[in-house]
Parts: C-alpha cells; structure tokens; sequence
C-alpha cells in the first residue's frame, strides 16, 4: 500500500524523482541549487507536518529543504572570480 502511495501515477514520487536528478545534475556542473527551492521544499515539509502530523517522511522532507538552504547559503559561488595572491 505504502508503495503505491509513493510510486503511483498521481504521487509525490514522481516529483521528488525528479527533483532529485534536477539537484545531481545542477551539483554536477558546479551549480549551487538555488535557494528558492530549499524555502518551497521546508515550506511544503511544515504545511504537511502541520495538517497531517510531523511523521519521519515529513521530518526527512524538512531536513531536505534546510540542507537545500544550507547549500545555496554556504555553498562556493562558482561565478565569482577567482582572486590570486
């Protein structure tokens, strides 16, 4: 049952898949993900925690956004130029 909730048609795997390979493919060209999507994913996380309860899959979805926020705060910036000494 649990499967088919994630991995149906009308789920939320599908968009989580792709949200993923959008991460690998922005990490693997030296891209930061940018911001934006780590405040929609924490966003999406606390409006689902809030109507259905802090579960694991929400927390898990939670840490995702922030480290997503993490990333695009602390991240190297490939497009500033590079200062030698």
């Amino acid at each position: 049952m649990a499967e088919a909730f994630w991995f149906g048609p009308g789920s939320f795997g599908v968009p989580l898949l792709l949200l993923g390979a959008l991460v690998l493919r922005q990490t693997r060209r030296g891209d930061r993900v940018p911001g934006w999507l780590g405040s929609g994913v924490v966003a999406w996380a606390v409006l689902l925690g809030l109507l259905g309860g802090f579960d694991g899959g929400t927390l898990i979805l939670l840490l995702i956004g922030a480290l997503f926020l993490a990333g695009a705060w602390f991240g190297k910036n490939p497009h500033a130029a590079v200062v030698e000494s």
